[in-house]
């Protein structure tokens, strides 16, 4: 049900077992382009899981709650490293990534169409 974006996870995180950040290669502009990317396809991802659950009849809360967690899940790593860097290499330009993105990924995680699923 929902799309991959994968390039933007694999810009950030290596892909060795442990699902690391790519600490030494991360930049400003670098995270603010993934977690924008992030939150387009999340916000799409939610669009259509909700179009989804609305035609169906019989609606089990775990799976939509798997699912959204599916969706959800790039979107929260790459925004977790923005407040991650900020703890630990705080910089103007890292909070400037975190200022223009708060509020959309605060309404795109907790907006009107997550109350709708719900």
């Amino acid at each position: 049900i929902h799309k991959s974006s994968s390039y933007c996870q694999d810009s950030l995180w290596n892909s060795n077992g442990l699902k690391l950040p790519k600490f030494s290669s991360i930049t400003p502009s670098l995270l603010e382009t993934n977690v924008k990317k992030e939150l387009d396809s999340y916000n799409e991802n939610l669009k259509n899981l909700n179009s989804k659950i609305q035609t169906l009849s019989n609606k089990q809360p775990t799976s939509v709650v798997t699912e959204l967690e599916k969706i959800r899940m790039p979107l929260y790593k790459d925004w977790s490293l923005v407040g991650h860097l900020m703890s630990v290499n705080n910089s103007n330009e890292i909070r400037d990534v975190h200022k223009k993105l708060q509020d959309k990924v605060v309404m795109a995680t907790q907006g009107h169409i997550i109350y709708l699923i719900y």
